[in-house]
């Protein structure tokens, strides 16, 4: 196999002016490619990082507002239990003024009553010690008209 100088050239030639047509019709048209597929992709993660930035911040607004709601739900939960504890406080309150004042009333009528029938039979033992004293002096009293007396008196159904 003899290596021939001219075709060494020749080949030379072949591969410089392929390397210049597919430089012009390969490699550029390729590389415009590559540069805007990737100007396309370094576009799309900035869009999903600027979306996911946003989304963080939307996030982070919505915990914020579920943080201040709960507290507001807090607050009024406390401001309301507090409002109906001070209303039971007053009724039960009211309501124990009333049952005083209800005791009081009963006590003081129980006892007028009690003063009352107190009076009554003091006057109704006077009234009978009157009349027995009456019963005995107006005759001559035996060991008998003691006793008859003493049974009428203690035995009303004899009367």
């Amino acid at each position: 196999m003899d290596i021939n100088p001219i075709d060494i050239v020749i080949h030379i030639i072949n591969i410089i002016i392929l390397f210049v047509i597919l430089r012009t019709l390969v490699y550029k048209p390729v590389s415009k490619f590559m540069r805007e597929r990737t100007a396309s992709v370094n576009g799309q993660l900035e869009d999903a990082a600027n979306k996911e930035a946003e989304a963080e911040k939307l996030l982070e607004q919505y915990n914020s507002q579920i943080s201040t709601a709960e507290d507001d739900a807090k607050a009024k939960v406390l401001e309301i239990t507090s409002k109906a504890n001070k209303e039971a406080d007053d009724i039960i309150g009211k309501a124990n003024t009333m049952a005083i004042e209800i005791i009081e009333h009963a006590n003081q009528k129980a006892q007028d009553e009690y003063d009352k029938k107190m009076n009554d039979l003091s006057e109704d033992i006077t009234d009978v010690a009157v009349n027995m004293a009456k019963q005995i002096l107006q005759r001559e009293v035996r060991a008998e008209d003691n006793q008859k007396i003493i049974d009428d008196f203690f035995d009303p159904k004899r009367n």
